[in-house]
């Protein structure tokens, strides 16, 4: 049997077709991919501004006694909303007085004797923590005196600038010479009215130091520290239960009284128009001497441009006032036997609350 066999030129033929078929069948390599062109750089869209914060909601601060009348308790209170107690103490709402400091977190309460036996007292209060400490009295001059003639009297307590307790005291003398006082013989300027000595004490880490002393002359019954310390113009202000001592505004010019007396017929009696500059327009109010005291009162009108509204049915008729603007409101305090605090809106001309029974209201300090 034969064999076949291929002849080996026809296997080199094979060979070099088949070495050249897999040449043909292998794809060609794909070309390179085109560079990707650059991109433009867009620039960076400005970050959205934040949005503005959220408007404090006007508050009112005012003391009100306890259903026993013996406690008073210092309550806060939105103008749409529910009152909150910030501290209570053992004292009389009627005779004490509130102040804040500088930035607004902490709060000075101060009450005044009113008889044999009483001495002032005062508490700093965290407003935060709704808890306060008595602060100690006793080391001032008057500290443990009721204010009896010839006897230094506590005035006032309040914050100064750095939030430090300033206590504000007062001497009123018989003496007809120099006055002696701590050691020292002080003299008296001559001049009307009792003599005495007006007082600056600053609460520092080894207790009460004396910052400066005045000799002056007290008129009237009642002595008073008002416009004789340096220190007292650095205080922030005091709210007070008592009535006001000085009269906001000016008086009113006579062509202008004279027209108000003419709206409100029957008051060109006792007393005479002062006004008050307030937010776009004036308040117009009588002012009157009634024995020692100087008070304010009705009638009380808003001037806006020509017009002239009443706002009799703000207050009761015989009430003692007393008038804060802030924040484009008016705080009109009554006093005494009509204690309230009322809040009139000078845009709507509208009453915005009216707490009864409430003394020494003031608009709460935002920060």
């Amino acid at each position: 049997m034969h064999r076949f066999r291929t002849p080996s030129a026809l296997l080199a033929a094979v060979a070099l077709l088949g070495c050249q078929s897999n040449k043909e069948d292998k794809p060609a390599a794909p070309p390179a991919p085109a560079a990707a062109p650059r991109a433009e750089a867009v620039p960076a869209s400005p970050p959205k501004p934040a949005p503005p914060p959220a408007e404090a909601q006007t508050e009112l601060g005012y003391l009100k006694p306890t259903e026993d009348a013996e406690h008073c308790e210092w309550m806060r209170q939105p103008l749409k909303g529910t009152a909150t107690r910030v501290f209570r103490f053992d004292a009389y709402c009627d005779r004490s007085s509130v102040s804040w400091s500088p930035d607004g977190k902490q709060g000075l309460l101060f009450t005044w004797p009113s008889g044999e036996g009483e001495v002032p007292r005062a508490w700093r209060v965290d407003v935060a923590a709704k808890s306060g400490q008595p602060l100690d009295l006793k080391s001032l001059p008057g500290g443990n005196s009721a204010g009896n003639p010839n006897e230094p009297a506590v005035m006032r307590v309040g914050f100064d600038a750095q939030s430090r307790p300033v206590a504000l005291v007062v001497l009123a003398s018989e003496s007809k010479g120099p006055i002696t006082f701590d050691g020292e013989s002080i003299p008296v300027p001559k001049g009307k009215g009792a003599p005495g000595l007006a007082m600056a004490y600053r609460l520092e880490d080894g207790g009460w130091k004396r910052i400066e002393l005045k000799a002056a002359r007290f008129q009237g019954d009642a002595p008073s520290e008002h416009g004789l310390l340096e220190a007292e113009a650095t205080l922030t202000p005091t709210w007070t239960a008592s009535l006001p001592t000085r009269i906001p505004g000016s008086k009113a010019a006579p062509t202008v009284a004279k027209e108000l007396n003419a709206q409100e017929s029957g008051s060109e009696g006792t007393g005479w128009w002062m006004e008050l500059p307030g937010p776009d327009g004036t308040l117009y109010y009588r002012a009157r001497q009634e024995g020692p005291m100087l008070v304010l009162g009705q009638p009380l009108l808003w001037a806006h441009g020509d017009q002239r509204l009443s706002l009799k049915d703000l207050t009761e008729p015989d009430a003692y006032l007393g008038f804060q603007f802030d924040r484009g409101l008016l705080l009109v305090t009554s006093y005494g036997g009509y204690a309230a605090a009322t809040v009139w809106d000078p845009k709507t001309q509208q009453r915005v609350m009216s707490v009864p029974d409430v003394y020494a209201p003031a608009f709460w300090p935002t920060p």
